[in-house]
């Protein structure tokens, strides 16, 4: 097994969002995983929340942070769904809202302690910063 080959292995999987439609059946759709653009734009969305006193958990959450969760789908579905139009894409995301955000958590890549560190250490980097 080549190189190329071994690093595949080690890859996120897609996310397979389950949507049920009106006639009881199921639509599947894949959705790649979080790049680090995209996980960068959700650590900020959930910083700012935390500033403000919210979690993932919050049933109260102001404009800004549904916007920006908005824009992370949208990058995130734009990159699963070559090809869709702007239109389609923007109404998928506000029709399945709810869906979408709770599959957050699925999107992250597979080793949620990698995140959970890389997220340590950017926090780090930005005391460090400010203490300087």
């Amino acid at each position: 097994m080549n190189s190329i080959d071994k690093l595949k292995k080690h890859l996120s999987k897609n996310y397979q969002l389950k949507l049920k439609n009106d006639d009881g059946t199921e639509d599947i759709f894949e959705i790649k995983p979080l790049n680090m653009a995209e996980q960068t734009m959700a650590y900020e969305i959930y910083k700012n929340m935390k500033k403000q006193g919210l979690d993932e958990n919050s049933t109260e959450v102001s404009p800004e942070f549904i916007s920006g969760f908005f824009d992370l789908f949208k990058c995130v579905l734009n990159r699963s769904f070559e090809g869709v139009s702007e239109e389609d894409l923007e109404n998928f995301i506000t029709t399945n809202f709810e869906q979408l955000m709770l599959s957050l958590e699925n999107l992250m890549p597979s080793n949620k302690s990698n995140v959970d560190l890389i997220n340590k250490r950017k926090e780090q980097i930005e005391n460090a910063k400010r203490n300087k």
